[in-house]
């Protein structure tokens, strides 16, 4: 596994992942607030890919 930072080209992906694990979503995780918080703090945002694919 690889650690990258977080493109919001990932963002259907992650959002899926965030999904299935039951995460509790928020208003704030629409693609345009994370877009937002990205450009803001890029550092904070990570994921794991494995096999091209978001872990």
């Amino acid at each position: 596994m690889k650690i990258i930072e977080f493109k919001i080209d990932m963002y259907e992906e992650v959002y899926s992942l965030w999904k299935k694990t039951e995460l509790s979503l928020v208003s704030s995780d629409t693609k345009e607030e994370v877009e937002r918080i990205v450009k803001l703090h890029p550092e904070l945002f990570l994921v794991g890919i494995d096999r091209k694919s978001v872990v």
